[in-house]
């Protein structure tokens, strides 16, 4: 019974130490993702302090960023809209030029045999259509009228739809566009900025593309209308008016970058202000996580010394009793053999009695037949024997 108890002891100490052991192991897990963390966040703030140049003391004070860093990215932001600017050029002259058109047309034509027949007639109709000066009646002739009357009345898709309707050159069409936006510079800017980019888009050309750039600057895009401004070619030549609105436009878009890298440089600060806050806290709670990994360590071993103690007792009960029943068995054994002693002894004085009392009935029998005609000496003779049966 005491064997039973010690054991289930054992066991339950044994799931106790199982459990804590799992505890452990999960407590190094998530210590490992602390660290891993806060090492990912170490390295975040170390580059956003070597690419933004920024200086911080040891105490964890404001980061200072030089004044080149924003030169720097005040450049990078003019590079990377004239960067953008010239791709969607890139894009405009490889499909809508006039060499891409003509290009485009007789690759159809040789395509098949109808192709090729009808490949005079297209070209014929497109020398005409860019011989063509006069914008034709549906359009509104020079004012363009029916399509300004075709965008009060239904907008863009309106004006699509009438130009469609009309066989135009890239020419005339883009210049549907710039009456168009003429007409509501005034009043929509974005709007004509969006229809000078379509009139650029459909021809392509270094004035069409200069005065999107001033109606860029009347929507309030500054830095992509200075980009247009740098990509017409050289030599192109500007009224006093326009070298009077490029100078203010490039004053401007020199003030927006300026903004915008200062702002850039303020949420960059902010961000290293966080990273390190956030360094901080989780270097507090690794701190507080070694020291609950410290504790448990310290709870597991001390379970462990007690379980080894605990273990070691039950040892030496175990030994005690095993001893215990080790001089039980040899008791046992001793007292069977001292039981299997007397009754030897009990069987010898059984048959010692057997055979005296058959000695004393032959005895018996031999003087009540020798003095049987006696009978006052075999009467005398009873006495005696009864009398020393008795003694006996």
């Amino acid at each position: 019974m005491a064997v039973q108890e010690t054991t289930q002891s054992t066991d339950a100490k044994d799931a106790r130490i199982k459990e804590l052991t799992e505890e452990n192991e999960l407590l190094f897990e998530q210590l490992h993702v602390v660290q891993e963390e806060l090492e990912k966040y170490y390295h975040k703030l170390k580059d956003c302090e070597q690419r933004k140049g920024s200086g911080a003391d040891a105490g964890g004070s404001v980061v200072v960023i030089p004044p080149q860093a924003g030169e720097a990215l005040a450049e990078n932001l003019k590079l990377r809209a004239l960067v953008a600017q010239q791709q969607a050029a890139l894009q405009v002259e490889s499909t809508n030029s006039l060499a891409a058109r003509l290009g485009r047309m007789l690759i159809t034509g040789v395509s098949s045999a109808g192709s090729f027949i009808a490949l005079p007639v297209r070209l014929r109709r497109m020398w005409k259509a860019l011989d063509q000066t006069v914008p034709p009646a549906a359009l509104g002739g020079r004012s363009f009228q029916k399509v300004l009357d075709a965008h009060a009345a239904g907008g863009a898709e309106a004006v699509e739809k009438l130009l469609d309707s009309v066989f135009l050159s890239p020419v005339m069409r883009a210049n549907a566009y710039t009456a168009l936006a003429r007409q509501i510079m005034l009043t929509d800017a974005r709007q004509a900025a969006e229809l000078a980019r379509l009139a650029w888009e459909t021809d392509p050309q270094p004035y069409r593309l200069k005065w999107l750039a001033f109606r860029l600057y009347d929507a309030g895009d500054a830095l992509n209308a200075e980009a247009l401004l740098d990509m017409l070619p050289a030599g192109s030549s500007l009224s006093d008016s326009e070298e009077r609105q490029a100078a203010r436009l490039r004053q401007e878009a020199e003030r927006e970058r300026a903004r915008q890298a200062g702002e850039t440089m303020k949420a960059s600060q902010n961000e290293a202000g966080q990273l390190r806050a956030t360094m901080t806290k989780l270097k507090q709670a690794a701190e507080e996580s070694k020291k609950q990994q410290e504790a448990a360590t310290a709870q597991l071993n001390k379970e462990r010394s007690e379980r080894k103690q605990e273990l070691a007792q039950r040892d030496k009960r175990i030994a005690e009793l095993q001893k215990a029943a080790d001089q039980a068995r040899q008791e046992a054994a001793r007292t069977r053999e001292a039981q299997a002693a007397l009754q030897g002894r009990m069987d010898a004085q059984k048959k010692e009695s057997d055979a005296l009392a058959l000695r004393t009935a032959l005895m018996l029998k031999n003087m009540l037949t020798q003095f049987e005609p006696d009978t006052a000496v075999l009467s005398r003779v009873m006495r005696i024997v009864m009398g020393t049966a008795a003694g006996k």
